[in-house]
């Protein structure tokens, strides 16, 4: 898991999460959020259920 913020770039976040035998990758660039945790969680886990 990786998380940074610039003003130039916003915030960036890259994480991942492994549930059984599949793995999935959440990347969130230049987010003007401050959320971008919850909304890699929603990413994640919906990506996990499909």
């Amino acid at each position: 898991m990786k998380a940074g913020f610039t003003k130039a770039a916003g915030r960036c976040l890259v994480a991942s999460a492994t549930r059984r035998e599949k793995t999935v990758l959440a990347v969130i660039l230049g987010s003007t959020m401050e959320d971008v945790w919850d909304d890699a969680e929603v990413i994640l886990r919906k990506s996990l259920d499909s």
